[in-house]
């Protein structure tokens, strides 16, 4: 895996990055989800893109914004090698490609940066 900053390559132990990991997941910044929450969240996502389709966007866009089969966005981590190389914390990072608000962030993203 890659470092946090900077080149390189990292190479670690399989049990030492998911104890790393564990680590980070243990905090209070995170929490485990039920599979009943998650299909909520989805359910609202879709319910409000269906209220811009019927009032605010067009077909293009709605076809744009909709995921047929969203993934469920992976949690990975890289090492802080530039903080600690015997020792390094695990820096977070939540990969939504083909969520179901990729789409969404993707056309956020383009639009905000026009500004």
């Amino acid at each position: 895996m890659q470092p946090d900053k900077g080149g390189g390559l990292v190479i670690m132990d399989t049990d030492d990055y998911r104890l790393r990991m564990e680590i980070v997941l243990d905090s209070e910044v995170y929490a485990e989800v039920s599979i009943n929450e998650l299909n909520g969240a989805y359910g609202r996502s879709r319910s409000s893109l269906d209220e811009m389709f019927e009032a605010r966007i067009d077909a293009v866009s709605f076809n744009f914004l909709s995921i047929p089969a969203p993934m469920i966005p992976i949690l990975v981590g890289t090492p802080k090698i530039h903080k600690s190389v015997a020792d390094p914390l695990m820096r977070p990072l939540v990969d939504t490609r083909n969520s179901i608000t990729y789409a969404c962030a993707k056309c956020f993203d383009f639009t905000l940066k026009k500004w």
